[in-house]
């Protein structure tokens, strides 16, 4: 399935900011 460029860039945004929001609330 394609999935367009936008919808990949939002989607590797929200996986960086859910890493970065467990990094904090586990340090």
């Amino acid at each position: 399935m394609y999935v367009g460029r936008d919808n990949v860039y939002l989607l590797h945004i929200a996986m960086c900011l859910t890493e970065i929001m467990a990094t904090y609330s586990f340090s």
